[in-house]
């Protein structure tokens, strides 16, 4: 009798544990799915640069790993040239 009831409270026991966890995520790295493509880039009217010779980067789609989220576009000011020289100190 003690064994039977003993079997029913593991019984008992595992269908509470599994009923509680039964919402839980069990994948590893599994995260919310991402879209195929982000949506259409949204219209920018960039104004006049605030610092001469600056460049506008366009706005971009970002995922923020639930959804796409819109960072709009900015001035910054523009790479080196691939051409450009750094000055050195002359070799001796």
């Amino acid at each position: 009798m003690k064994t039977a009831l003993a079997r029913l409270a593991c019984v008992a026991g595992a269908l509470v544990a599994t009923a509680a966890h039964g919402g839980c995520v069990t994948g590893l790295g599994e995260g919310p799915r991402r879209a195929d493509a982000p949506p259409a880039p949204l219209p920018e009217l960039p104004i006049t640069p605030p610092v001469p010779g600056r460049v506008w980067v366009a706005g971009a789609w970002h995922w923020s790993g639930t959804d796409q989220v819109w960072i709009p576009g900015r001035w910054e000011s523009p790479p080196p040239s691939p051409f450009s020289v750094t000055p050195r100190a002359p070799s001796r």
